[in-house]
């Protein structure tokens, strides 16, 4: 009998192998191919017209992601999911494809505009669903000088079969499609080469009313559109800061400088009716988004501060706006800089879009686009490890 418990342990032993061997086959290392792409994205017609002025060099992207063989995650395992290619490579390979596609001029030597590109992720996560995810960020330098800057996401949701890389491959394809396709629609890179796009003309005021012998009641607090009061809607849960934002948020005490508002018209939030609505608010809008942005930074663990000797993050906003045609489409612009000993220690431009479908001319929709377009341009942010970085030095 005692000779016997032994040989039974190994048994037991081997067979407890053996199927973590199985499990785990599943989960090899597979090589990345391009799959269930659509056909090439295409420019929207004021990029056509910036990109057709010009030619660009492109240097190899580069990678910031903290594991660049991995390309995914399980999410009930937290398993890592691996890749045997080269992922960036890929990834800088398609990308100029698509933006050659889509009317990119990309030239080794003989201009002076450089498009550069940084990889921050490339993932999915599988959790019932495939969930891809890429972000890319794109800045413009003309003659050594960035002139432009912007991260742009591109998500896709697949279903199938479990653990399988044609699925894996599909979601990453797809989400580096939008990417392309989300840069090859922005207005602020077109405006960067071409200038800013006109704005809309706001219909006349009507004539004031004659003045009667009683004063007139004092106006009500909410007014009627296309004159809306702002507020905080639709949003499912606020941002959270990837694992190097996250650490260096917590780590390091951060002031928030108070936003300023660089937009020409300060109280225009949208246009409806092809554009020959102008809807404003009577609110402070810079106000109003800067206590948002102070509740999601606090949500994602920052430790803020109001005084001391310390980092300090200046927030502009560029642009906020609700163009109501069929679809309330929200666009929000802002541009960071984080100030550390009485310099410009990192800067960058981030843009968040959202649509939302509803009653035409409901207020409430108008806030629930700004809200979550505001919302994805701050997720951004808190996404980009050169912010960490430059946060953390």
């Amino acid at each position: 009998m005692s000779n016997g418990m032994p040989t039974l342990y190994r048994i037991f032993a081997l067979a407890l192998l053996s199927t973590a061997a199985c499990a785990t086959a599943r989960l090899r290392p597979f090589p990345l191919e391009w799959r269930g792409v659509p056909s090439a994205p295409t420019a929207d017609t004021m990029v056509a017209q910036a990109i057709a002025t010009r030619s660009f060099t492109m240097p190899p992207m580069v990678d910031s992601r903290d594991k660049p063989n991995q390309v995914g995650q399980l999410a009930d395992s937290l398993q890592p999911v691996l890749s045997t290619s080269d992922s960036l490579k890929f990834c800088d390979d398609r990308l100029r494809s698509m933006l050659k596609a889509g009317g990119l001029k990309i030239v080794s030597t003989g201009t002076h505009d450089e498009l550069r590109t940084t990889l921050l992720t490339f993932e999915v996560i599988e959790g019932g669903m495939y969930n891809g995810e890429a972000h890319v960020k794109f800045e413009l330098v003309r003659n050594g000088a960035p002139i432009w800057g912007e991260v742009f996401t591109g998500k896709s949701t697949r279903w199938g079969r479990t653990h399988s890389p044609d699925n894996f491959n599909e979601a990453l394809s797809n989400s580096l499609y939008e990417v392309a396709r989300s840069f090859l629609n922005s207005d602020s890179f077109a405006e960067a080469i071409l200038g800013p796009r006109p704005k809309p003309v706001s219909p006349p005021a009507p004539p004031a009313p004659v003045a009667e012998a009683e004063p007139a009641a004092a106006a009500p607090t909410v007014v009627a559109w296309p004159v809306i009061n702002l507020a905080w809607a639709g949003v499912e849960s606020l941002p959270t800061a990837n694992g190097p934002v996250a650490s260096a948020i917590s780590s390091h005490p951060l002031k928030l400088a108070p936003v300023v508002d660089e937009r020409k018209n300060k109280h225009q939030v949208g246009t409806a009716d092809d554009k020959r609505i102008a809807v404003t608010t009577p609110d402070d809008v810079a106000k109003f988004y800067g206590e948002q942005l102070e509740t999601i930074f606090k949500s994602a663990g920052a430790k803020l501060v109001d005084k001391g000797k310390t980092a300090e993050l200046r927030t502009s906003l560029i642009l906020l706006n609700v163009d109501e045609g069929g679809f309330f489409n929200g666009e929000a612009r802002l541009r960071f800089e984080l100030i550390t000993n009485g310099r410009i220690a990192y800067s960058t431009v981030v843009t968040g879009k959202s649509k939302r479908w509803g009653r035409t001319h409901k207020v409430s929709n108008y806030n629930e686009a700004l809200s979550n377009a505001f919302t994805e341009a701050v997720k951004d942010l808190l996404r980009d490890t050169e912010f960490a970085t430059a946060l953390s030095k």
